[in-house]
């Protein structure tokens, strides 16, 4: 049943993400020729330059907005499509179906996790072609990297293992995951309500920030003055451990508060 609710799931979804994708793709392709454009038109005459150099800015200005509105908007379709899909109109036939509340929420999160994983690479990849250094996009990939690796060096001096930079983006992507998990709990608690149940998902999920705000702060103090006394480096509060520890104690309570509206208190009058 997972499988058939997932399918049902990427149906509901490509049609709208897939163009928004394909066009970050053309507008990145796009504007790479309107920069090489200004650059040939060096040397030409001034009025030549003038139209080059207003193609690059007008080039640069339609792919940020690209990036803007397939990134953002994508984001925004997804959450709506939770919100409608399970605590909408169509969650009344979604309900009504013989299906665990499990299956619900794993497709809805692992096809709009694959979703998000998709655009933050396409993201990273449009910027990488687009900004590439010396006209070598190995060279830019493998620049990018290298500072990528400085940053994961930041509060460690020792050398980067493969291991930290794998364990690095499994703690991202569980990060991630744990973030959408807080959107659909801020929803389904926001279903509590009786009234502005939007209003209400959109305070829950404020209030569960300020929380994790308090208790990362709590904990940070608290780490520090222990990794002091034992005279140690307190950049271990910014390792990967300790990223991927909190995400997935954040993955399991957001995922069993949803679980909890959705089996036990779910109304959807």
């Amino acid at each position: 049943m997972l499988g058939k609710l997932m399918k049902y799931e990427w149906k509901a979804t490509w049609k709208l993400l897939v163009p928004a994708y394909a066009w970050v793709v053309v507008s990145t392709v796009l504007t790479c020729i309107a920069i090489r454009t200004d650059e040939w038109s060096s040397g030409l005459l001034e009025q030549a330059e003038v139209w080059s150099g207003m193609f690059m800015v007008l080039m640069i200005m339609l792919y940020g907005f690209s990036m803007m509105a397939a990134m953002a908007g994508g984001l925004i379709f997804l959450i709506y499509r939770f919100y409608t899909s399970v605590y909408g109109d169509q969650g009344y036939l979604l309900h009504t179906l013989p299906v665990d509340k499990h299956h619900i929420i794993l497709s809805k999160l692992i096809v709009s996790f694959l979703w998000i994983v998709a655009g933050v690479a396409l993201l990273y990849s449009s910027l990488i072609f687009l900004f590439q250094m010396e006209g070598d996009f190995a060279v830019t990939f493998r620049e990018f990297l290298m500072w990528r690796q400085e940053m994961f060096l930041l509060y460690d001096e020792e050398k980067l293992s493969a291991f930290a930079v794998v364990m690095t983006v499994i703690a991202i992507l569980v990060e991630l995951l744990s973030k959408m998990l807080k959107v659909a709990a801020a929803i389904s608690l926001g279903q509590l309500s009786a009234n502005h149940k939007l209003l209400s998902s959109i305070g829950f999920y404020f209030a569960i920030h300020i929380v994790q705000n308090i208790i990362r702060t709590l904990f940070i103090v608290l780490l520090t003055v222990v990794m002091e006394a034992v005279d140690s480096e307190p950049g271990v509060v910014f390792s990967w451990s300790t990223t991927l520890i909190s995400g997935l104690i954040y993955c399991v309570v957001f995922y069993l508060v949803t679980w909890y509206v959705m089996e036990k208190k779910l109304n959807l009058e």
